[in-house]
């Protein structure tokens, strides 16, 4: 169990006593860490996003230290956590052999449920996570927000600053490039917006006062999900798939992520 609040330790013990499972809980990543490479003899980790009272990583690293143990996870989150919805798509986009997704208020035989289904070498309860992996075709959600590296910087910008002098002035790009930036950013925020939280798609606009707005929009969004854009891990992952290097390996790594996504869609 690899959660800052022991009390979600404490009720997952619980909720998997009667099935004779014992639970182990870890507070951070870096935790996690230490206790895998004393002990890799794990079936099943529950992984949460946010460590915020305990570290200052994500479950991301959570997630990569159980995939470097050859340990299955499932996400756990807790309703209403809005300004974790980055995370929970990146966790699926840069780990698809990650099994499923819980929420901390699910009923105790889900849990059960959960690590019996892995116990016996099923998928467990794929459809929960489907709308959080990258869809089949076309762009991903964390792709249609981050198309390079260099885009993260002018996101922790945005979180910092409400003007294009000042977001400038802190990345050094060219105006024309945080224009481009401004304007196929808002698309996206759109897009993510509609998809998860049912926000109305805004029409055309006038151009008179759209500079500004999508600056609104991009800004909002960065103050939001600013814990996302200023992740260590995020930025080592998006290097990793959109960086140069990345971009050399892409077509094989894509096409493997779309076996397991698919694999995991059927329950397979």
């Amino acid at each position: 169990m690899v959660d800052d609040q022991w009390i979600v330790e404490s009720a997952v013990a619980r909720a998997l006593a009667p099935a004779d499972h014992d639970v182990i809980g870890v507070r951070s990543p870096e935790n996690l860490g230490a206790l895998l490479a004393m002990d890799r003899d794990f079936q099943l980790a529950f992984v949460d996003l946010d460590f915020q009272r305990e570290s200052l990583r994500s479950g991301l690293a959570a997630l990569e230290e159980c995939g470097k143990a050859g340990v299955p996870a499932a996400v756990i989150t807790s309703e209403g956590e809005h300004n974790r919805l980055l995370h929970l798509l990146a966790a699926f986009e840069f780990y698809p052999d990650t099994l499923t997704l819980l929420s901390k208020n699910d009923a105790e035989k889900d849990w059960r449920d959960i690590a019996t289904a892995v116990a016996y070498g099923h998928y467990p309860n794929p459809k929960a996570s489907s709308r959080f992996r990258p869809p089949r075709r076309g762009i991903s959600w964390i792709n249609s927000l981050v198309r390079q590296p260099e885009d993260l910087a002018l996101w922790r910008a945005a979180a910092s600053h409400d003007r294009h002098s000042t977001i400038i002035e802190a990345t050094g790009v060219r105006t024309r490039s945080l224009s481009n930036f401004l304007e196929r950013s808002t698309k996206a925020v759109h897009k993510v917006q509609h998809k998860f939280f049912g926000v109305a798609v805004p029409g055309d606009e006038p151009e008179a006062g759209t500079r500004m707005k999508r600056l609104q929009v991009v800004t909002g969004f960065a103050q939001t999900y600013a814990r996302f854009f200023g992740d260590q891990d995020v930025e080592r992952l998006v290097n990793e798939m959109w960086g140069t290097e990345g971009q050399q390996e892409g077509q094989g790594r894509a096409a493997e992520v779309h076996r397991r996504t698919s694999r995991l869609r059927r329950g397979k």
